[in-house]
């Protein structure tokens, strides 16, 4: 997702490697402000984000409450707040993502799309609601406390699993599980408010993941990058399943390969589309049952349709 649209960045003093690193993610225009007049900008740009910059600057409780209200009462879809932070630091805005001083730039820009899509999602929703005549206005702001009561599953292996875990931890109740069949036990048996589904899950998934690019242009790479760059991805994929994939070291050397090219800074070669719909999948999968009720229900599709 391109960060389209303007960023207004809260500091006091000038943050030009922060805005930077905004910038090369394709953040345009990007307007720096003062806490005092935080109200001010986000009136005038009508931001798509804001991100506070400083973490040593603590804004007086006034020019707090202004900026919240200015952001509860300006109406569209949910502007996202990022913060960076550091271990003696406090949330200005309550709500708002912290973000780690020490965290590296991909992963901030990657925290900013994540929060972007939810955005984009909204947009999808006000926009429904208004074609459906929804005569009660949805409200344009996250509040605080939404996730004080909630739970939330996390389903990821290896280095994915803390990088979501804690963030998740400190924010919201948490249930983790290493695996697909963990993760439905625990759908069967609790109340989950929210699932979040990391990497790790083994070489069914990034196979699944691999066939979905293989089969058709990524969507989200064409969208950003061009038919020709997500038509490339697409062979690349191809070569890798031809190559043996997930199956043989050679298919294995392949993915690492592909991985590495796949990189860059603006992040155009990104199959988002083909891991949304990978991710719907498995998500799908769990509300099912997990992998041996839906391999049954499969064969017993295939056994009734050859009976038919």
């Amino acid at each position: 997702m391109a960060l389209l649209g303007p960023v207004v960045v809260v500091a006091e003093s000038p943050a030009t490697d922060f805005s930077d690193v905004l910038a090369k993610a394709g953040a345009f225009p990007i307007a720096q402000t003062r806490w005092a007049d935080v109200p001010a900008a986000i009136a005038e740009t009508q931001p798509v984000a804001l991100a506070i910059a400083d973490h040593q600057t603590v804004p007086s409780p006034r020019q707090v409450d202004a900026a919240i209200e200015c952001i509860e009462t300006r109406g569209g879809p949910v502007m996202p707040v990022i913060a960076r932070v550091d271990a003696s630091s406090t949330l200005a805005i309550p709500g708002a993502l912290p973000i780690a001083i020490d965290d590296s730039a991909e992963r901030l820009i990657a925290r900013l799309h994540s929060a972007l899509r939810i955005r984009s999602l909204h947009a999808t929703v006000l926009r429904r609601s208004r074609a459906a005549g929804a005569k009660k206005p949805l409200a344009a702001f996250v509040p605080p406390d939404l996730l004080e009561d909630s739970t939330v599953l996390c389903v990821a292996r290896g280095g994915s699993y803390p990088a979501l875990s804690l963030p998740i931890a400190r924010r919201a109740g948490l249930i983790g599980a290493l695996s697909i069949d963990t993760a439905t036990r625990y759908l069967n048996a609790r109340d989950v408010d929210g699932v979040v589904i990391g990497d790790g899950l083994g070489p069914g998934a990034i196979e699944a993941f691999l066939t979905l690019l293989a089969s058709a242009a990524d969507t989200h790479i064409a969208r950003r990058g061009g038919e020709a760059l997500a038509a490339a991805v697409s062979a690349e994929a191809r070569a890798v399943l031809a190559a043996g994939g997930v199956r043989s070291p050679e298919g294995r050397a392949a993915i690492d390969a592909m991985d590495r090219t796949l990189r860059d800074r603006r992040h155009l070669a990104n199959p988002g589309a083909a891991a949304d719909l990978t991710a719907a999948a498995i998500f799908v999968v769990l509300l099912g049952g997990g992998w041996q009720a839906s391999l049954g229900a499969a064969a017993r599709g295939g056994r009734d349709a050859a009976s038919r």
